[in-house]
Formats: structure tokens, sequence, C-alpha cells
């Protein structure tokens, strides 16, 4: 018995050291709630690095990754559902950790969106539904299946590039915007105070639902 516990004690150490010491380790935590369909999803986010997709169409479902597990302690998430609605809250790690903050969010494919996000990278795909996305600084990717699903579609970048290839235009500088009309149900609205906006068609990635 006193082999066998010393045994483990040593392999404890040695997975412990092994991810002190690989930098591409990772710890991770998870929430998941019920959630029908063609419901509302408010998401207010903190700065790091997120993918919003289309996951199972019962559920919403929230993964959150980080390199240490004292990032992983500091790190506060929170999803709450109210019939049609649900709400998401992010705080990451403190500090220089804030970088390594991944967040997976899974949600039904008929989902409308308000989402606010301070600062980093946010991709958005798999997804049918109004949009509302704000973003002040980092790179924001919206897929856009199909063009004609949208009455109105507005996106602005104060500082950076805006391109919406589904829709043939492609800008950069200052101030920029694009404007259109459609036969569609749905309105997409897009801000990025600075970096690159972009808003691109339909595509066969890990954007589509989680096997």
């Amino acid at each position: 018995m006193r082999t066998i516990a010393l045994a483990t004690l040593l392999l404890t150490f040695v997975a412990a050291g092994k991810a002190l010491s690989d930098p591409d380790s990772e710890f991770s935590n998870v929430i998941e709630r019920s959630f029908a369909p063609a419901g509302s999803v408010q998401l207010d986010l903190s700065a790091g690095d997120y993918q919003l997709r289309r996951g199972d169409d019962d559920r919403v479902r929230v993964e959150w990754r980080t390199h240490t597990a004292e990032q992983l302690r500091e790190a506060d998430v929170r999803v709450t559902v109210h019939g049609t609605e649900a709400k998401i809250t992010t705080s990451g790690p403190r500090g220089p950790g804030r970088t390594d903050f991944r967040v997976d969010v899974e949600l039904p494919r008929r989902s409308d969106l308000r989402v606010h996000m301070t600062a980093g990278d946010l991709t958005i795909g798999g997804i049918e539904g109004h949009k509302d996305v704000s973003l002040r600084a980092g790179d924001l990717t919206i897929e856009v299946a199909d063009p004609t699903q949208y009455a109105n579609v507005n996106a602005w970048v104060t500082a950076g590039d805006l391109s919406a290839r589904p829709f043939g235009f492609s800008t950069g500088g200052l101030f920029r915007r694009f404007a259109r009309s459609g036969p569609g149900r749905y309105q997409l609205r897009a801000s990025l105070w600075a970096g690159d906006l972009k808003l691109i068609p339909i595509r066969n990635s890990d954007l589509g639902a989680r096997k």
C-alpha cells in the first residue's frame, strides 16, 4: 500500500510539473444550461479569445480555458436562463494572463444575439438570427450564411479595416461604414472601435456543431 501511495504521489508531481513547463497545457471548466431555440442571448464579455458557434438546439454550453490553474480560479463565468432569454457574462484573469483566456460558446442554431465585448478576438459562425455586436478593440469576424436573410446590415469601424465579402464590399482607414438593405427578416449591426471587422461567407470549419 505504501508503494502504491508513493507511486501515486510521484505521478501527481510529474503531471503538475508537466503542466507548469508545457506552455500548451490548458485548464478548463464548462457550464451547460437547457435552452430552447429561437431565444435571445445577451453576452457581456471581458477581454479574451471567443468563438460563438452553433451547438445543440436544446442548450447553451460555455467552455473556458486558461494556461494555469490560478488563471482558471480568477476567471468568473456565469450563465443564466429565464424562459427564452439567456445571459452570459465573463470576467477573465487579471494581469498578463488575460490574453490566455479562451472561451467557446455553443448556442442553438436559431438564436438572436446581443454582444458587448471589451477587447480581443471574437468569431461568430453557424448562428441564424438578429445580431447586435460591439467590440472596442481587436478582431471581429461574423459569418453570413445567406445575405438575403437580412433586412438591414450596418457595420462600422472607427480605425481599421472593414470587409463584407458576401456583399462585395471592402475598405480600410478611419471612420469606415457599410450599410445594406435586403429582403430578409434579420437585423445585423456590428461596430468596432479599433481593429479589423470582417463579414465572411459560410465556411466548413470548426465553427459548426460540436461533434
